[in-house]
């Protein structure tokens, strides 16, 4: 199972973000740029994790095998963090959206109280601020996707990683089974 979640943003990642500030714009390059290289790696690490067992040399695989849990962890670990951000990027799209949606309403009263060609105006305002407020909408949805299967992937490395472990214990002699109780020493201290 690979969900390739930084792929699905490369079209988006390169459209002006008109709507956001540009801190909040540099921030969502940020994490579009995050999410392409992060998706690398789980890709590379899934397909790593999936042909381990392939070679039958369990003992003298044990150190690639070691480095292997360790890189692991490692992508884990950054699956993780990038999912912290992924709660930031909406917490920072949802405040965008209210604030856009506070806007409208109040752009909606200024054309009802106007004539003319400043109702005109509004109007056009008024319109630019719903299309922003679309846009805004659909990259958070985007979001949401993308931190779903950015999940998945964590609960699958995750997964994957445990099934290393064991196999380390269980295939690669005294050597696994020192390896896998100094882990548990290691945990319990």
């Amino acid at each position: 199972m690979y969900l390739v979640f930084g792929i699905a943003v490369a079209g988006i990642a390169t459209a002006a973000y008109a709507w956001l500030s540009n801190e909040d714009q540099s921030a969502m390059n940020s994490y579009h740029s995050s999410s392409r290289q992060l998706a690398r790696e789980v890709a590379e690490r899934q397909g790593q994790l999936n042909s381990y067992k392939q070679a039958n040399r369990a003992t003298q695989d044990f150190y690639r095998h070691i480095k292997l849990h360790y890189n692991s962890v490692l992508t884990a670990n950054n699956c993780y963090k990038f999912y912290d951000v992924q709660k930031q990027m909406l917490t920072m799209l949802s405040a965008r959206i209210d604030i856009q949606i506070k806007q409208i309403i109040e752009l909606k009263k200024q054309r009802d109280e106007a004539s003319g060609s400043v109702k005109a105006q509004i109007r056009e305002q008024l319109n630019a601020v719903r299309e922003s407020l679309k846009q805004a909408k659909n990259e958070r949805s985007n979001i949401k996707q993308q931190k779903e299967a950015l999940f998945s992937e964590l609960r699958d490395i995750n997964h994957k990683t445990r099934e290393l472990k064991l196999y380390l214990r269980d295939h690669c002699g005294q050597k696994g089974r020192d390896w896998y109780q100094r882990g548990l020493e290691r945990r319990s201290a």
